[in-house]
């Protein structure tokens, strides 16, 4: 079986593979069977991934999209990788040499939620959405699947082909909670209730009476904390933010609903690298806080992630923001110079829409869903002249050169780049990427760092029309500025190599403790450098944050009734970076 591990290589991260680092540069389709496999190989791409599934279902339950694939696990025991090796087989009879990546998505078959019916995630009202990402069970039974998985691989004529492994669950194979319905709030289930109590256990080091004085209950026990209903978690009492000592419990549970997410995570890599013999990388989707304000959605524990050793890289695709509108700049879902300064690789997922994007139902009929027209909406469709296909190509590829990530290209039905000029833009960019990496990479020039806080979240009403200005809104302005900028989470405010930038910008730091503030204050500002403070803050600007009051322009302290929005003045250019 290979071997593969994620090094340092000079300022590059790369994917060694028995020793010899691979160009970041990969293949991936929805569609095997219309895979232009041969084709990227013609232009250097070695890489592939391709998805497998353990479940009978499709990869999200609010579109209602039908199985890509046959899922591998059909009874309590019995796994059938007669799929995985027909896509396999397509890869390395296309790619002799070909190098496979699978992503695992282990969400459960209908069969395991009917024998397992209390370890279901569940809204409010009952209704199941497949397994809990608290279930222990749920954990245990993909351990067994990846042991069965490599099994199967060890005598499969693919172990050395297969070089590592991605894993998968939740919507759209990319840990996100499953709705069937827009706001439908989980999980309410008893296992998940049961280890949200734990880790309250966890924050209040067992301290019964520290967590009644937050909550202002009257527990007799910690192992009675319950989910918040729906009602307190939809709503703040002062309208956009929380009030700290009033919505403690809320708060505490929107943190542990990405805890919850981020740990089994980190568990199943665990597994993935225990069932390889410790011989694969493993990595997941995971870590949107740059994206996503809303916290069900459960991508705010980016840090518990980067703090675990058994995860090797991480991935998303490219910024949604504005519908990826012509003009505008795709920034990344995640602060990935943070995920870098901790070792880990980051994925570029460029699922660039082109001139040659067909809709689902013309190359994969079988996986349209039944009763709607979800995938024949404007966003599945591309520019429609191959000019502007080409600058969205090279718009994907920009992003990952500047700032050192890996890179995958996702012709998701099939056939979405299969002319020669785009092949040949695969060609260039691909020739030009893997030197540059191969050689060491270098530190992508920029001199301004942003800041992001994924704690914030939680203490804001979820839909929060303040913390999607003071996220969503503020990156569109950034990618204005004409200036590069590298992106870090609030928690590695000690790890930021500071004395490399010129500006540091907030962007929506919600609470600063004395540590952080004798950080800013000694490390921060100093030697000329500008920082900005924008966004949202749960603390009057002045003398409690170390800013000085010049340094913003209050615009709103009404609006969040204790809470303040600022907005950055516009300087003698004109430009203004904030647009609350």
């Amino acid at each position: 079986m290979l071997e593969s591990k994620v090094e340092r290589e000079g300022a590059a991260l790369l994917l060694k593979v028995g020793g010899k680092p691979v160009a970041p540069m990969a293949y991936v389709t929805y569609n095997p069977a219309q895979g232009r496999y041969a084709q990227f190989a013609g232009q250097d791409i070695r890489l592939y991934s391709v998805a497998v599934y353990m479940g009978d279902r499709g990869i999200n339950g609010l579109s209602g999209i039908r199985p890509f694939r046959p899922g591998f696990w059909k009874a309590d025991g019995v796994y059938d990788f007669s799929a995985v090796e027909q896509d396999y087989r397509r890869i390395v009879e296309a790619v002799p040499d070909a190098l496979i990546f699978p992503r695992i998505h282990f969400d459960v078959p209908v069969w395991w939620e009917q024998a397992h019916p209390d370890e279901l995630a569940r809204d409010f009202h009952g209704m199941p959405l497949r397994q809990s990402f608290a279930s222990r069970l749920w954990l245990r039974e993909c351990a067994g699947a990846l042991d069965a998985y490599y099994r199967w691989l060890a005598g499969s004529g693919f172990e050395n082909h297969v070089a590592g492994c991605q894993v998968a669950a939740g919507s759209t194979e990319e840990w996100l909670y499953h709705h069937t319905y827009p706001g439908q709030l989980l999980d309410y289930s008893e296992v998940n209730r049961a280890a949200f109590a734990a880790w309250l256990k966890e924050k209040y080091a067992g301290d019964l009476g520290a967590l009644n004085a937050s909550w202002h209950s009257c527990l007799s026990s910690l192992d009675e904390a319950a989910v918040p209903p729906p009602v307190e978690r939809k709503y703040a009492l002062n309208g956009e933010a929380r009030d700290a000592a009033l919505e403690a419990s809320a708060i505490d549970y929107e943190r542990y609903h990405s805890v919850a997410v981020a740990r089994a995570v980190s568990a199943l890599c665990r597994e993935a690298k225990r069932a390889s013999g410790c011989r694969h990388a493993a990595g997941a989707f995971y870590g949107y806080c740059m994206e996503i304000t809303n916290p069900d959605f459960g991508h705010h524990a980016l840090g518990e992630v980067l703090e675990s050793p058994d995860v090797d890289f991480l991935a998303s695709p490219l910024s949604y923001v504005h519908s990826r509108a012509p003009g505008e700049d795709w920034p990344m879902m995640a602060p990935v110079e943070s995920v870098m300064a901790h070792g880990k690789m980051w994925f570029v997922e460029a699922d660039v829409r082109t001139c040659l994007t067909r809709y689902m139902h013309e190359t994969m009929p079988y996986a349209v869903p039944l009763g709607n027209r979800n995938y024949e909406a404007p966003v599945w469709k591309g520019p429609e002249t191959m000019e502007l296909s080409l600058g969205a190509m090279g718009k994907a590829f920009a992003s990952a050169l500047t700032h050192g990530t890996a890179l995958w290209w996702f012709d998701m039905w099939a056939g979405w780049y299969d002319d020669p000029q785009m092949l040949d833009f695969v060609r260039k960019a691909s020739a030009l990427y893997g030197g540059y990496m191969l050689g060491g990479g270098g530190r992508p020039a920029a001199e301004i760092a942003v800041v992001v806080d994924e704690t914030a979240y939680s203490r804001f009403r979820p839909g929060s029309e303040a913390l999607r200005r003071a996220l969503n809104d503020q990156r569109s302005e950034l990618g204005f500025l004409g200036a590069p900028y590298h992106s870090y989470l609030m928690s590695d405010l000690k790890r930021i190599p500071v004395d490399r930038y010129r500006m540091v910008i907030f962007l929506n730091v919600a609470f600063l403790g004395d540590e952080d503030r004798a950080e800013i204050a000694g490390r921060y500002m100093c030697d000329g450098r500008t920082v900005l403070w924008l966004g949202v803050s749960s603390e009057p600007l002045g003398g409690d944050t170390g800013f000085a009051r010049e340094h913003a322009v209050r615009v709103d302290e009404t609006a969040l009734t204790g809470e303040a929005v600022y907005r950055l003045a516009a300087d003698e250019s004109g430009v203004q970076l904030a647009a609350i």
